[in-house]
């Protein structure tokens, strides 16, 4: 694969690749900072203008498989809850890299991200590349799959497939991978053999975040003392048809009761946190208590929302309104995926001074959809952050973010944590997104009969 004076437009954005020759007998990484054009080059390596063997497996086509699944869901026409498609009828072989076979039953609109990403990519190796192309191919999945898929990747770059590996994280680059390659401003600056590309100053420089975190964040108060009782289970459980989910859970969260939730895919982290963000009907029946009010006595769903602020990978792909990067921000005050309310004087000028701490001032009134994923991911944690709510949902905040903005998050997340009153349930399955203010953890561990509770506290 060869590229020379290449240059192409997608999105709006100027792909630039000066001189670039990936040869079959190297394996690459291409890494850079969010918006730096990453992903588009990973389109344009997959394009069939390019190579005609090339697989090619993104978060985004992962979530372009889910929705096309969930638009040929015919649950409201039948008395029944459609599968649609299963897992044994999707691939061809089960018996790959990765153990599918308590989820081969399953329907692919069912299964958590991490379980999705297994199985695409399965089903892209079904096709026999010469080059396969992984963009953060660890984002979404446990603990365990990770360790998989790295034994997987080692024996991958052992064998003819030639792969490229589109990272954020560069503690992701195999240490069998020969060659980096960087991306800054939608240009490839950097590519050589990966000892001389990390350890070179121009990309140090670039790439690794030096700011401070201000002393006082925007709109964060003093706060009283007074402990408050957030959430309480009683022996809750959470069942989809025949599949039990959570069995049993009790669980009590007081004012920073500050908690990582931890379990593998499919444990039931995000039903869990949709419980408590009053998103899953299976709430009513059950002994739950949320902010004082026992669901099922007449509260709202706002009356809930109103206290809460929710960041996933559910909300970015549902954020589909063009509406500029300022008014994204703007509509973390009144919960809502656009803005249709007045915002006053004193919200827009915090809203701009948390854009500033992130780094995105000139892009404020750019439309949120020409952002990177990575880049809207950052937004939408600081449209969370806005109202300073009672508790902050955070599932997997960090996929998807570079370094830099990582670092920026985390730091963020640990002096709200600190300085407000604000309550964070975090979900990771990366032991390195660590955040000092969170002491407890809450393990969700799978079991015939549903996923259990275990709690821990850290010294």
């Amino acid at each position: 694969m060869r590229f020379s004076n290449f240059t192409k437009e997608i999105n709006n954005n100027l792909i630039t690749i000066p001189e670039w020759v990936i040869d079959r007998s190297e394996n690459w990484a291409v890494i850079g900072n969010n918006g730096s054009g990453k992903t588009l080059l990973g389109e344009i390596l997959s394009a069939p203008e390019i190579s005609e063997s090339v697989g090619y497996i993104s978060f985004e086509k992962v979530e372009a498989l889910l929705e096309e699944e969930r638009k040929k869901d015919d649950t409201d026409f039948m008395d029944k809850l459609d599968p649609g498609t299963l897992v044994k009828d999707y691939l061809s072989d089960l018996k790959g890299v990765f153990d599918l076979e308590n989820i081969k039953d399953r329907g692919l609109k069912f299964l958590s991200t991490g379980e999705l990403t297994k199985v695409v990519i399965l089903k892209e190796l079904e096709k026999n590349p010469d080059y396969l192309v992984l963009d953060e191919p660890y984002d979404g999945l446990d603990i365990e799959s990770q360790g998989t898929l790295y034994n997987f990747i080692e024996e991958l770059i052992k064998s003819e497939i030639t792969l490229i590996l589109i990272l954020n994280r560069e503690s992701d680059i195999h240490p069998l991978i020969s060659h980096v390659a960087f991306m800054h401003n939608n240009r490839l600056i950097l590519q050589g053999e990966k000892d001389d590309i990390l350890n070179s100053e121009s990309f140090n420089t670039i790439r690794h975040f030096s700011g401070n975190i201000p002393e006082t964040l925007p709109g964060i108060e003093k706060f009283s003392n007074e402990v408050e009782e957030l959430i309480l289970f009683n022996n809750v459980s959470i069942a989809f048809g025949e599949t039990k989910v959570l069995n049993n859970i009790s669980w009590r969260v007081n004012t920073k009761d500050h908690y990582k939730i931890i379990g593998p895919n499919g444990s039931g982290k995000s039903t869990l946190l949709k419980i408590v963000s009053a998103d899953n009907h299976q709430s009513y029946g059950q002994d739950i208590t949320l902010f004082g009010m026992k669901r099922g006595t007449g509260e709202s769903i706002w009356d809930i929302k109103k206290h809460i602020g929710l960041v996933s990978s559910t909300l970015q792909k549902d954020y589909r309104v063009s509406i500029s990067v300022l008014n994204v921000i703007l509509s973390g005050y009144f919960d809502t995926i656009g803005l249709y309310d007045i915002p006053t004087p004193t919200q827009i000028s915090e809203a701009k001074e948390w854009i500033k701490i992130i780094g995105l001032y000139d892009k404020k009134e750019n439309s949120f959809k020409e952002l990177s994923y990575g880049e809207q991911r950052v937004i939408l944690i600081i449209r969370a952050m806005v109202k300073h709510p009672k508790i902050l949902i955070l599932d997997e905040p960090c996929l998807g973010l570079d370094q830099v903005n990582r670092e920026l998050i985390l730091l963020l997340l640990d002096s709200i944590a600190k300085k407000g009153e604000t309550t964070l349930l975090y979900v990771s399955h990366r032991k390195e997104d660590y955040i000092e203010s969170i002491k407890k953890e809450l393990y969700l561990e799978p079991s015939e009969n549903g996923s259990l509770a275990i709690k821990k506290e850290r010294e």
